[in-house]
């Protein structure tokens, strides 16, 4: 599509493309969605809907041959393949250079993939030097974060535990004055980070809530991120067109991985997330908490309880507890569990009483 140049505007062209193709009844591809794109985008896409639509139109009109439609909807198909090519080249023409806070477990299984193709620089309060120079990236302890911040970053990902993210954010926040830096969180609650980046991060910087669905077990294997979830709401962004484009640049990271892009509101994230991770979390430490362990006679659903107790046990006691504390949710989700556990027991109790 003529004229447009920007991610954003590319990402919203292709989406348009294929919402008017499905519109039309004509099949398309599983993309993830996009967000909305400047006037250029919204013209580029109005254009292409209603190439679509008067196509299928006319098709009603003089009862065009089924070959006719399908012809029409390989040029759709072919000025998609454009598109991507377009988008592909605009994500390779920019290295991002992102700076980690937080070199844990969790830190650096982002770093291995972000280091694929941007510049990293990392910081933590624990000493992990030889960590980061395996991976080729630079590090500064916590103690000197004002010379991490001095590594002209485009990109500050805060991948600290979720009970230190208030006092991590308090240090941080007066060395992100003045730059026009997009701050991003990786936790795995999102009402909570947001509210305090709001509070405390200057006004100069971007903010993007984001949690990836997944950890270096669910995500570290040989089809590594593809098909996995990553939950976003960009939170502030500046609406001027090089801020737009670093947000792109850095949904592409997921996206160029195989992520299933999933964009909804942090308060959202947080109420299914406690009927689905936080109750996954809780079941796994009661049945951790009762040994079981492997028999001989195992049935295929006790094999998969143990990995449910073995997945969530993995995890330390601080994810456990911050999905707790932090998601207003999770307390109704624990007495949802208790309510149905004494419904249970009294209905096995009186089926006991009646025999």
């Amino acid at each position: 599509v003529a004229g447009i140049s920007s991610l954003e505007s590319i990402a919203v062209a292709a989406k348009s493309c294929l919402g008017a193709a499905a519109g039309s009844g004509l099949p398309s591809a599983n993309r993830p969605p996009f967000s909305l794109g400047p006037p250029s985008a919204q013209t580029a896409r109005a254009k292409c809907r209603g190439r679509v639509a008067s196509a299928a139109a006319g098709a009603a009109a003089s009862s065009e041959s089924l070959e006719d439609v399908k012809a029409r909807e390989q040029d759709l198909l072919r000025q998609l393949d454009a598109l991507r090519e377009d988008k592909s080249r605009l994500v390779a023409s920019r290295r991002l250079r992102i700076g980690i806070v937080g070199f844990g477990t969790f830190g650096r299984f982002l770093a291995k993939t972000f280091v694929k193709h941007h510049d990293l620089v990392v910081t933590s309060r624990s000493p992990y030097s030889a960590e980061a120079a395996d991976l080729g990236v630079s590090y500064w302890p916590m103690s000197e974060v004002d010379k991490f911040f001095e590594e002209r970053l485009d990109v500050c990902v805060l991948a600290v535990s979720i009970v230190s993210f208030e006092s991590i954010i308090e240090l941080l926040a007066p060395h992100m004055a003045g730059r026009e830096l997009l701050v991003v969180d990786v936790l795995s609650v999102k009402a909570y980070p947001r509210e305090l980046l709001l509070r405390h991060v200057p006004a100069d910087c971007d903010l993007l809530s984001t949690h990836p669905m997944f950890g270096p077990d669910s995500g570290g294997g040989p089809t590594g991120w593809a098909g996995l979830n990553f939950v976003y709401e960009p939170v502030r962004v500046t609406e001027h067109p090089a801020r737009r484009d670093l947000l792109e640049h850095f949904l592409s990271i997921w996206e160029r991985e195989g992520c299933q892009m999933v964009q909804m509101t942090c308060d959202e994230h947080d109420q299914y997330a406690a009927n689905s991770q936080f109750v996954t979390h809780m079941v796994g430490r009661i049945l951790g908490d009762q040994r079981l362990t492997p028999t001989p006679i195992d049935t295929k659903g006790f094999q998969s309880l143990l990995r449910v107790v073995d997945n969530t046990n993995s995890d330390s006691f601080a994810l456990f507890y911050g999905l707790y504390r932090y998601n207003n949710n999770s307390r109704a989700t624990i007495n949802a569990l208790r309510c149905s556990l004494d419904r249970i027991v009294v209905s096995l109790e009186q089926a006991s009483a009646d025999q």
